[in-house]
């Protein structure tokens, strides 16, 4: 691949556009494998981008925090996510933003189709590992690849990253939240993550208090709720890590109050 320009991916037409910066095309190619990238992914509800702002911001920060600058306005690249997402056939999409050193900009989308049933509550595993940069989004690095395909070996939905001092601190591909005695608790030693973000103010905004901590692996049984926040999904309820049932196994009352407060949201 050469040159610096934008990339169209609609993958329900296998379809792959690269411009240069004058939009003359320069290669069409049903798939591709982007290593060394930062990324924003987002979906669609009613049509529309959520949060798309928000993932934009985190790009651009992703990029400066190894070294690079977008040689694209986001004012640009937010017409090619809108354009994209306008033209698919189907709804919700998945979209994903991608950024290159080389001042590439990739933008795909796919439809989102999952089971409706996790909302009731997900099975996940414990890994050990962390990630080198945990405020950068870079596309795939080796401890979260790993992490994926551990979870996949395992039949889970997702990884639970722990770190050298045996603490649950983030998902693979997700936030985590874990709530005990009312108080909702959330791990900054991690990966930010735009849902994250709405959920603690949605929690502000229904009364639950928060509390930013870690979870040590030995107190995993003693805690009440666990949930997951990702963009493709949003919150998600986990009832089992590695062995260990949460609480009753059961999606509970802070959950249940968040979940419907941010599907409110986004509807």
């Amino acid at each position: 691949m050469t040159g610096k320009g934008i990339s169209i991916f609609l993958l329900q037409k296998v379809v792959f556009k690269l411009f240069s910066k004058n939009g003359q095309r320069l290669i069409q190619e049903p798939r591709f494998r982007p290593q060394g990238m930062v990324f924003s992914s987002l979906r669609t509800y009613k049509s529309k981008p959520a949060f798309l702002d928000e993932h934009l911001d985190r790009l651009l920060e992703s990029a400066l925090l190894i070294g690079f600058d977008l040689i694209y306005p986001l004012d640009q690249i937010r017409s090619w996510v809108l354009d994209l997402a306008g033209q698919a056939e189907y709804d919700p999409q998945f979209l994903r933003i991608m950024a290159s050193s080389d001042g590439d900009i990739f933008v795909l989308s796919r439809p989102l189709v999952f089971d409706q049933a996790l909302y009731q509550g997900v099975k996940s595993i414990t890994f050990f590992g962390e990630r080198k940069n945990v405020k950068a989004k870079l596309y795939n690095p080796p401890v979260i690849e790993k992490a994926r395909q551990a979870a996949e070996r395992a039949g889970v939905y997702e990884a639970l990253l722990i770190n050298r001092r045996r603490e649950i601190t983030e998902g693979a591909w997700s936030n985590i939240f874990w709530a005990k005695d009312g108080i909702l608790h959330w791990c900054d030693d991690a990966l930010s993550g735009i849902t994250q973000s709405h959920v603690l103010q949605l929690a502000e905004r229904e009364g639950i208090k928060t509390c930013e901590a870690v979870l040590p692996l030995a107190q995993l049984s003693f805690i009440d709720e666990l949930f997951l926040t990702q963009t493709s999904k949003g919150i998600v309820p986990i009832i089992q890590v590695d062995r260990q049932i949460v609480a009753d196994g059961k999606p509970g009352v802070i959950t249940q109050k968040l979940m419907k407060a941010f599907q409110d949201l986004v509807s």
